[in-house]
């Protein structure tokens, strides 16, 4: 199977923070800069708008308010990693993520971390801290890392955390989060939503300690805050949902099953799997959904 080509169009090279989501879109595109000997391209993306647009849809990135202007009114899409610029833009906004989320993440629900906790020997309500630079269980004194934190971030009650890196590894987990106002403000987290917030770190604790006494309060914050990774802080759902919008993604979903890797392992034409494949997407289809 042929991937489309996505054009990148750029008067400079594009910004660091949009790398991450280029090197997504390799699943479901070519991206390439545009060149005479090349296939036309299915959509384009601009990192700068002062460029004219193509003749397909294209999306824009548009890293402040300030540089909201030419191609941007006419894009498809407007990539940004700003907040004011996402509310400007509405519908047409995609918030660029800038890593991917740890495939070994799983929301845990407030009574299996309890049986977690109780098969592990900890106390029925154990708050992750950070505290002293270091993330530990209370009362002991090993720091949490490595994967003996994942661990930790699926079976904690609720947990304590300062930082962008570790806060969404924790709500990709599922994990009720208390954390500072910086934090908050530099991941879009709304407090009372996704997460709770205060800038005091003895209020923070005290916030921990009362959702680890509230199975439900803890439990809606913690799927709040994993929904909120999966739609604003995965790469991959960001370059999924990109390539969606700029019809990089094939109509007829059969188009797109590895019919070429069964031809390349030496399936035949008429072998029972390429059949079982194409009747299992067949209501999928336009023709099937029309039947």
């Amino acid at each position: 199977m042929t991937l489309p080509v996505l054009a990148l169009l750029a008067s400079r090279r594009p910004s660091d923070e949009l790398m991450p989501l280029l090197t997504a879109l390799t699943a479901h595109c070519l991206p390439v800069v545009p060149d005479a000997g090349q296939p036309p391209p299915r959509a384009a993306v601009l990192t700068d708008s002062r460029l004219p647009p193509p003749d397909v849809p294209f999306a824009v990135w548009t890293p402040g308010p300030d540089e909201l202007a030419g191609a941007t009114e006419s894009a498809a899409v407007v990539l940004t990693r700003d907040e004011q610029v996402l509310a400007e833009v509405g519908s047409r906004g995609l918030w660029v993520p800038l890593t991917r989320r740890s495939p070994a993440a799983r929301p845990v629900s407030p009574f299996v971390r309890g049986r977690l906790r109780l098969a592990r020997g900890l106390a029925p309500q154990a708050v992750v801290d950070e505290a002293g630079g270091a993330l530990r269980w209370p009362g002991r004194a090993e720091p949490l890392t490595g994967d003996v934190l994942e661990t930790a971030l699926g079976c904690a009650s609720a947990a304590v955390l300062l930082g962008p890196d570790v806060v969404l590894a924790a709500l990709a987990w599922g994990t009720p989060v208390v954390t500072d106002p910086a934090t908050a403000g530099q991941l879009g987290l709304r407090d009372g939503v996704h997460v709770l917030v205060h800038e005091m770190p003895g209020a923070r604790r005290t916030l921990a300690g009362e959702l680890a006494r509230d199975d439900a309060r803890a439990a809606a914050l913690g799927w709040a805050g994993r929904r909120f990774v999966e739609q604003r802080h995965d790469v991959d759902t960001a370059a999924a949902t990109l390539a969606g919008r700029l019809g990089l993604v094939p109509r007829d979903p059969v188009a797109a099953l590895p019919q070429t890797l069964l031809a390349e392992l030496g399936t035949p034409p008429g072998a029972r799997i390429r059949t079982r494949l194409a009747d299992a997407v067949a209501p999928l289809t336009s023709s099937g959904s029309s039947s």
